[in-house]
């Protein structure tokens, strides 16, 4: 039994990067991207804006049909726990989890690529919204 609640959250984060339905893309920049559009986003996320920001790359001037999942929802198992859907949007399950996320125990969580968070999540939003907002309106 986890001794607390970050604990608990270390672990869904770790068990969450083994999860594999078959997919080329890394698991754990899912479950990251995701995580940092869900929980630092000024507004409320579709899931299918989710899975559309996940798949990006910085400089894309598309998005390769190959590349999307077929049923935006396929992307919840990635975040599993850590995320609430209703009506077609994704909250965090809970404020914890986004303080979780913020705190230096996030960032000690060891994926096999290195740490989960590293002070990666403004550098990522800011890297790829650009890229999603022009995708998006196309």
């Amino acid at each position: 039994m986890p001794e607390d609640l970050y604990t608990s959250y270390e672990r869904i984060l770790l068990q969450l990067s083994f999860f594999d339905p078959g997919i080329a893309i890394s698991n754990e920049r899912l479950v990251f991207r995701i995580l940092v559009f869900v929980a630092f986003s000024g507004r409320p996320v579709a899931v299918a804006e989710a899975a559309e920001f996940a798949i990006i790359e910085n400089s894309a001037d598309k998005i390769q049909e190959e590349d999307r999942f077929d049923d935006p929802i396929a992307v919840l198992p990635f975040v599993g726990s850590l995320v609430s859907v209703q009506n077609q949007i994704l909250t965090l399950s809970h404020k914890s989890v986004k303080d979780f996320l913020e705190s230096p125990r996030a960032r000690h969580v060891h994926y096999n690529s290195g740490s989960f968070w590293e002070s990666r999540a403004f550098p990522t939003i800011q890297a790829l919204l650009p890229t999603f907002i022009s995708l998006k309106g196309a």
